[in-house]
């Protein structure tokens, strides 16, 4: 459910009196009781609740720009290490790991180099097995 229809739903709810434990109930566990404390509240002294900013500090490094500059780097037709890329734009390994993993959805993968096996070994292995 989206919040805005969550939001709609909480209040139509308020309006026909239930209490917020009664709403927390019906709607199964996809709003914290705490949270509809909050909004019931807000309702009350408004008559009605808008969420101006989301929930949680703004974000600093894993800005949209910044992804795109990864993005782009990660494009191109010689690929860099996310060492070198968080060099280049003067940020932490560690958020670039993060929007490599998190928001462009890549993962690391490592070539396993093998030796190079010889007929004759490989013989030699089939006849020490037997």
């Amino acid at each position: 459910m989206k919040s805005a229809d969550v939001r709609s739903i909480v209040l139509r709810k308020h309006q026909n009196e239930d209490t917020p434990t009664k709403i927390f109930r019906d709607l199964s566990w996809t709003v914290l009781l705490r949270t509809l404390k909050r909004w019931m509240k807000m309702i009350n002294n408004s008559g009605s609740f808008n969420l101006s900013t989301p929930p949680g500090p703004t974000r600093t490094i894993r800005t949209t720009s910044i992804i795109t500059k990864v993005k782009q780097r990660m494009a191109r037709k010689k690929r860099t290490s996310a060492r070198k890329i968080a060099k280049e734009l003067d940020i932490s390994k560690r958020s670039v790991g993060r929007i490599l993993h998190q928001d462009l959805a890549y993962f690391p993968y490592k070539m396993i180099t093998e030796p190079a096996i010889t007929d004759l070994q490989k013989q030699e292995r089939a006849e020490f097995a037997y």
